[in-house]
């Protein structure tokens, strides 16, 4: 067919032109779908990295080998990840024109629904609209929906909703998802854990402790700011503690959030199923099998939505119920209830062991967030790569935890008799309802649901997806065998409340005081002192004041508080075996850390390009500042030379570039090359690398060498001219 011909729609369809409209459609769902599952993941707990890492796997193995995806884009997905799959869009105005209509021919919305899809596909594009006149007699936008149904109507509110949340400044979106990741079903057992030394021994609790957890939330931030496997893996913070402090690091983690997730389970079924029955009067025995039902059947649908959206809608619906709660709490209080005291210390008359059992457990489960920084940390870097949002967003959000924390106890142990949330086995609603009245019943089964169902439900995705990858290991195992953990935790939360044995505080002291320790004391301060060593970037904001003598005293405490349960406070032997092993397993590892290549400084070189705009990045970072070298480049331009303050951006079509690398103080580097596209995702360079004449192998992974110490500095050569350009459009 000459080229003056004009085509028909059915050759279009069924000729070349067609395939490729076709391959680009797939292309751009293919880019739309990895984005939204991403974003469905985006603030999952730790404990599920492995079934988000399982997912992606599995829908990259799909792409590779051209199969149907297994997670098709919605059109809401195509709008909001435009930016992300624009690259991909043919630049030829004739297959622009077929991809619009077999868009609008595939998808229903209207077209004021997707501004950035038609910006991105060019509907509005002069020679775009011809195209599209000729081939199909139309305007590219005709084809799209003047009405839509009332389920897609309530689709789209909702991306738009979540596309405001999206344009938050940095810092407010980090302190919101921090806030609200970290104010949960924690707060329900506050005032019952404190009533017993009174209110206001009770806020010096809430404070010191509340302070030890905003330094140690807040090494977490910087850690996951100088990691680059958050930035462009989305690495959990297992993959963080995996990068800096080694296996055995790793699996402590693992297990303690394993052990965290199976303890608070417990909990969340007891004290959802309790404060359901106390609303509804239906024994809580039937609430516990209802909630196990329920998560059941999320595990094996097999689909997670723990968007950053949802997660921040649900808190700040929470956030509002607890403060409401607080006002109608403060309608009931009782002013001499303030000024009850009964603090004992160990060895003295009145010191009761059971009371200080409770309190530093269920005080820092309620500061627990720690996970979560790690977990959204990818989205709030791309939009503020230097980090300083992040760090001071996670502080402020923990600052004002303690002070709600503070309100929240106060408010209620003055409404509520002492003796009556002291025997109270389910959450503090139950008896606050009693002075109050039944909206307190209404508001807590409400906040139940939403912060207990939904965290027993990623809890149980978790838990399932661990034991999965477990049996993978040992061999062929039946997939049904990972529900074991699940029907184990049903059934002793069933025994419990069958024999009135449950306890929500209880519950949770246990795994604060064992399991949370490990994961927001031990591990956050040790990090912080290796990826402030051996990070790849240098963050803009950082913890300050922070140097080894604090981080010791907060590692002191930790494990100090753990020791102390085993010793003195726990009385039971089987919980003194379990403190005690912690505290050995926690040292053990500790030494572990300590005489390994963790905390030795080391050189990071990157090579890192901007796909869309087609620059190239090399940043050097020594002993976790900003590394100064000059580097060469050569390329059209024709040599140069130019130096180096942490970073600096090649010419354009630069073919090789050379710098010293000093070996001092750092005596290792690591070199990894990767192209970035605007959501912050990337894929490896395959370019050609030599350290002091000897050529590496670069891959998936960063490649370390060992640098000597006879010599000042190295040369490092990075042979740009192979490398694959995948910006430019076909």
């Amino acid at each position: 067919m000459s080229e003056a011909t004009p085509l028909r729609p059915e050759d279009v369809l069924g000729g070349l032109t067609g395939r490729r409209v076709s391959t680009a459609l797939y292309a751009v769902e293919s880019r739309a779908g990895l984005l939204a599952l991403a974003d469905q993941h985006a603030a999952a707990p730790a404990i599920c990295e492995g079934m988000v890492a399982t997912a992606e796997r599995d829908y990259l193995s799909a792409l590779r080998s051209g199969d149907e995806l297994p997670a098709p884009p919605r059109i809401q997905h195509l709008e909001r990840s435009a930016e992300g799959w624009a690259h991909l869009v043919p630049a030829s105005p004739a297959l622009r024109a077929g991809l619009a209509h077999a868009i609008t021919d595939k998808y229903l919305a209207r077209a004021k629904d997707v501004p950035r899809l038609r910006a991105a596909v060019g509907f509005d594009d002069p020679e775009v609209v011809e195209e599209h006149r000729r081939r199909y007699g139309s305007h590219p936008d005709d084809g799209w929906a003047q009405t839509l149904p009332l389920q897609e109507r309530l689709r789209w509110l909702g991306t738009r909703v979540a596309m405001w949340l999206e344009t938050l400044p940095p810092f407010w979106s980090a302190f919101a998802l921090t806030l609200t990741e970290t104010v949960g079903a924690g707060i329900l057992a506050l005032p019952i854990a404190l009533a017993g030394v009174g209110p206001l021994p009770g806020v010096v609790l809430i404070v010191v402790l509340g302070l030890a957890n905003v330094l140690s939330v807040t090494a977490v931030a910087e850690s996951v700011t100088r990691t680059g496997a958050v930035r462009w893996r989305g690495a959990f913070i297992g993959g963080v503690v995996r990068e800096h402090l080694g296996r055995h690091a790793a699996v402590l983690t693992a297990v303690a959030l394993a052990a965290y997730a199976v303890a608070s389970l417990v909990a969340y079924y007891i004290g959802l199923a309790t404060m359901v029955a106390k609303a509804t009067e239906v024994p809580a025995a039937v609430w516990v099998g209802a909630l196990f039902a329920v998560t059941l059947g999320y595990v094996i649908r097999g689909k997670m939505d723990a968007t950053i959206v949802s997660s921040l809608l649900i808190g700040a619906l929470n956030l509002l119920i607890i403060a409401i709660v607080i006002l109608l709490s403060v309608t009931a209080l009782v002013p001499s209830r303030l000024a009850y005291t009964d603090v004992a210390l160990p060895g003295t008359d009145g010191f009761d062991p059971s009371i200080l059992g409770l309190i530093f457990g269920v005080i820092l489960m309620a500061y627990f967030g720690h996970t979560s920084v790690a977990s959204s940390a990818r989205e709030i870097l791309r939009r503020d790569p230097g980090g300083r949002s992040l760090v001071t967003g996670t502080a402020a959000a923990m600052l004002v935890a303690i002070g709600l924390y503070a309100v929240w106890t106060v408010a209620v142990i003055g409404a509520v008799d002492r003796a009556r949330l002291e025997g109270e086995r389910g959450t503090a609603l139950a008896p606050l309802s009693e002075v109050v009245g039944p909206v307190v019943l209404v508001l807590g089964t409400v906040f139940a649901v939403t912060a207990m169902g939904m965290a027993a439900v990623h809890s149980s995705f978790g838990l399932f997806y661990q034991t999965a990858e477990l049996l993978r290991a040992i061999g062929r195992v039946p997939r049904l065998f990972a529900l074991v953990p699940l029907l184990a935790v049903f059934l002793l939360v069933e025994f419990l409340v069958l024999t009135d044995r449950a306890s929500f505080t209880a519950s949770l002291a246990l795994v604060g005081t064992v399991a949370v320790p490990v994961v927001a004391g031990v591990i956050p301060v040790i990090l912080l002192a290796s990826a402030r060593r051996r990070g790849d970037y240098v963050p803009g904001g950082r913890l300050r004041g922070a140097g080894a003598p604090v981080l010791v005293l907060v590692w002191l405490l930790f494990v100090g508080a753990i020791a102390a349960h085993g010793l003195v406070i726990w009385t039971g032997l089987v919980e003194r075996v379990i403190a005690g092993l912690a505290v050995v397993v926690i040292v053990a590892v500790t030494i572990g850390i300590l005489r390994s290549d963790a905390l030795r400084p080391l050189t990071c070189l990157e090579l890192r390009r901007d796909r869309d705009l087609q620059l190239d990045t090399v940043q050097l970072t020594t002993a976790g500042s900003p590394g100064r070298t000059e580097v060469s480049s050569r390329g059209a331009h024709g040599p140069s030379t130019q130096e180096v303050d942490g970073s600096v951006r090649l010419p354009e079509l630069t073919t090789e570039v050379s710098l010293e690398v000093p070996t001092a103080p750092a005596g290792e580097l690591r070199v990894w090359a990767h192209e970035v596209d605007p959501f912050g995702t990337s894929q490896p360079l395959d370019v050609p690398v030599t350290v002091d004449g000897r050529p590496l192998e670069l891959g998936e992974d960063p490649v370390r060498v060992a640098l000597p110490r006879d010599r000042d500095a190295v040369p490092v050569t990075l042979g740009l001219r192979d490398a694959p350009r995948s910006g430019s459009r076909p």
